[in-house]
């Protein structure tokens, strides 16, 4: 029978040669399907994104997951491909990452904050990007989301100069109590009208109505994080060899994703503060886990065992190796029809030789 997922968050990062692609459920936080995509597969980088998700979706398909809703960042393609796939017979929603969505808002405000008279901006700027989490976490899905969450984002140009009362009627004033004495930005002044341009910005507004709901930043971060552990992005790696290690990031996600926040001898959350670069080296509270398991170390280690019972020796080994080994549906260079070295060197001519 046909499961179908409530949401699903995608992930990808990309290097020049290859390009991972994840899908994760919101739910549990357990990844589902890991793609690996080779330059060569597609016409360009670019490209590696959507290839990415079109092969996660065929992988949950042939197991019969349909998916309702899928969060993603804004990339072209794949909003212009989601408009019309279908999962199982079932539309999909297709919500915008707010972490994506923050981080650009955030890096545009501290930019503007670096011109000369424009230092407002930059103070503004954390406040404004947490006003964007606050927006999705907010305004749950309903017939008037976009039309309240769109009323929720535009009022900060007013809160940001005292003004908490606004003319829309899906959000007529701001919900927050007294506020103690602060430096207010003028409205009208140069800095809050450039201000006004990027949080008004047409694309932006017309996108916030696809601002998700669901909260996955900290886990879609930990699993990045935890990719860059098993392949480093600086280190190359054959495209079998890159495949598997993405997989053992999986299994050791997936093992350790329903950890609890650990506790003192008191019965109190521990926590640790950190002082994350993207944030300006401010203080942040982060809550700390339980250990982490490495049990699924032991079934590997058992496989391996049974595997070298199974072949008596290495070439039998490796022609068993040979024939499931991950391999890219388009090497890098052509085998058939390579040049020898000998002609290319022979052919070789340089820019600046007399005709």
């Amino acid at each position: 029978m046909p499961r179908l997922w409530r949401g699903v968050h995608t992930t990808h990062n990309r290097q020049a040669k290859y390009g991972s692609y994840s899908i994760m459920d919101t739910a549990s936080s357990t990844v589902l399907d890991v793609q690996l995509i080779q330059s060569s597969e597609v016409a360009n980088s670019n490209a590696m994104e959507l290839a990415g998700l079109q092969q996660c979706f065929r992988t949950l398909e042939q197991a019969q997951i349909g998916v309702s809703d899928v969060v993603t960042d804004r990339h072209t393609q794949v909003r212009a491909f989601l408009r019309t796939y279908r999962s199982l017979t079932h539309p999909i929603r297709h919500w915008f990452d707010v972490w994506h969505m923050a981080k650009s808002v955030y890096k545009k405000l501290m930019e503007l904050g670096k011109k000369k008279g424009m230092e407002e901006a930059a103070m503004w700027g954390r406040s404004i990007a947490s006003h964007l989490y606050w927006v999705a976490s907010s305004t749950p899905p309903g017939e008037f989301r976009a039309e309240q969450a769109r009323a929720k984002w535009v009022s900060v140009c007013n809160h940001i100069t005292g003004v908490h009362t606004h003319d829309s009627e899906h959000f007529p004033q701001c919900l927050h109590g007294p506020l103690e004495d602060r430096i207010w930005m003028i409205a009208g002044s140069k800095v809050h009208k450039e201000l006004e341009a990027i949080v008004k910005s047409k694309t932006l507004v017309k996108d916030i109505a696809q601002i998700s709901p669901f909260d996955q930043t900290a886990e879609v971060e930990a699993y990045h994080s935890l990719v860059c552990q098993f392949a480093p992005k600086f280190t190359h790696f054959s495209y079998s060899t890159m495949k598997i290690r993405l997989q053992l990031a999986v299994i050791h996600h997936n093992a350790n994703s329903g950890r609890q926040q650990a506790v003192n001898a008191a019965g109190d959350g521990r926590w640790a503060v950190q002082f994350p670069k993207n944030q300006g080296r401010l203080p942040v509270a982060r809550k700390l886990k339980t250990r982490q398991t490495y049990g699924y170390v032991h079934d590997l280690m058992q496989e391996v065992i049974d595997l070298r019972m199974e072949f008596d020796s290495y070439s039998r080994a490796r022609a068993s190796w040979d024939a499931v080994a991950p391999r890219s549906s388009k090497p890098l260079i052509a085998e058939e029809g390579r040049p020898s070295k000998e002609n290319v060197v022979a052919s070789h001519q340089h820019r600046y030789s007399q005709h």
